[in-house]
């Protein structure tokens, strides 16, 4: 988050030579509420949204110096982002965009190919290991999306649950749409806020009027449409942010120059605006982190501020503690491996490369499965204070009534955001 508000700040303010526009568009960046809410989170959004953006500045930086280092430093750049995550190939996508513009407009077109080959050496080097990984592992390089055309099963996915359509005027309108209804593109606490769409006249302007404003508009607009057609998620549109904000910026610094100075006026006020909501959200985002000052202070120890904010603490602890160094755990949905030191399975990721749930197995047949895969406990979870859904129990959930389970240990969550979590473990006996 805070290489990100530097690049951001640094870019504006180079290119409009204002550096207190820079530091305003920078906070912009920063203090977007999806950005902070993720910044003490594992996902790795802001990251990929930081490499691509990062990416994007020295590839235009080496068109602009026809040297080879920097067409390789993008390459290596981007190659990290598509590394780190699939959302990353949204961002190649639109750098090829701006590669096919550039070339174009060059008038040293016959450097284009020794550059792209930098890029691409660059792009391989760093982004290619998880991909190869995952054929050997797979035989599916982007496992387990395309399981079709690699011979690998496919899982669904709830992507075509975020936002509200597909149409012209929602593509054009999709900015304002965050931020009037944030919920039909994720939690609310994950909201991008009002910043972006005020920003896009500005952008707008900056592609019809600036020349060093059109790759990055040719990156937003391709980014744009990859992430509108794929997912639209809140934190999937992180890369776009900056690159936009740069937009707005160099648009605003544009109109300020050759407006009235009436205009000019109008314009200090609405900077101010600005200043005072992103108070409103620095506020906000320091009480998002009130607990972190909480454990700085020494109010709290560290195990205690993991029992208080990571809800499977009590449950890794003993797991850590009472289970062989050998187990082997089914998990049924809880998602937060990261303090329970044995290996683990998940039980979606497990129906997606098996397809044990499409196989019609009745219990004693998925006994013996589980046994095959050396599978030793399995852990349930439910919310608590929820009633349990009701219809067919799954297969893994049937355990809990087998003769040949037994429950070994249970205990309940003792967070204090999110939900509770009550846990049971079971060992098998097969």
């Amino acid at each position: 988050g805070v290489f990100l508000f530097l690049t951001v700040r640094c870019v504006v303010a180079k290119e409009t030579t204002n550096q207190t526009l820079g530091t305003l568009l920078g906070l912009i960046v920063w203090l977007t509420p999806t950005i902070y809410n993720l910044l003490s989170t594992t996902y790795v959004d802001v990251a990929v949204a930081f490499y691509s953006f990062l990416g994007l500045v020295t590839l235009i930086e080496g068109f602009q110096q026809e040297k080879a280092s920097p067409f390789l430093a993008s390459g290596i750049l981007i190659g990290c982002a598509i590394g780190i995550k699939y959302l990353g190939f949204a961002s190649l996508v639109a750098l090829l965009g701006v590669w096919f513009y550039q070339v174009m407009v060059s008038p040293m077109k016959s450097q284009s190919v020794r550059n792209f080959a930098c890029w691409i050496m660059g792009l391989v080097l760093c982004g290619s290991y998880w991909y190869v990984r995952n054929w050997l592992l797979t035989g599916n390089p982007v496992f387990p999306f395309f399981g079709q055309m690699f011979g690998a099963q496919v899982g669904g996915s709830n992507y075509h649950l975020y936002g509200l359509g597909k149409s012209f005027f929602d593509f054009i309108s999709v900015f304002f749409t965050m931020f009037y209804i944030p919920s039909a593109f994720g939690a609310f606490v994950s909201r991008i806020g009002i910043f972006y769409f005020l920003l896009l006249p500005f952008a707008l302007i900056a592609f019809i009027m600036v020349r060093k404003a059109r790759p990055y508009f040719i990156f937003f607009i391709g980014f744009m449409v990859s992430w509108f057609f794929l997912c639209q998620a809140h934190r999937y549109v992180i890369p776009a942010l900056p690159v936009l904000s740069v937009l707005g910026g160099k648009g605003a610094f544009w109109v300020y120059q050759f407006s009235s100075l009436d205009l000019k006026r109008v314009l200090q006020q609405l900077s101010g605006a600005a200043g005072l909501i992103l108070l409103i959200y620095l506020t906000s985002g320091i009480y998002h982190y009130r607990h972190e000052y909480v454990l700085f202070l020494g109010r709290w120890t560290p195990s205690e501020y993991l029992l208080k904010m990571e809800r499977t603490t009590p449950i890794a602890k003993w797991i850590n503690e009472h289970l062989a160094l050998n187990s082997r755990l089914l998990l049924e949905a809880e998602p937060n491996q990261f303090y329970i030191d044995r290996d683990i399975v998940r039980d979606a990721f497990l129906k997606i490369r098996t397809g044990y749930d499409q196989q019609g197995m009745e219990l004693d047949q998925f006994e013996k499965f589980l046994k095959s895969i050396q599978i030793t406990h399995v852990l349930l979870s439910d919310p608590v204070g929820k009633k349990k859904p009701v219809g067919v129990e799954s297969l893994i959930r049937r355990i809990s009534n087998s003769n040949k389970a037994k429950e070994i240990y249970s205990v309940e969550s003792q967070n204090i955001r999110d939900l509770r979590y009550h846990y049971r473990l079971y060992q098998l006996q097969i």
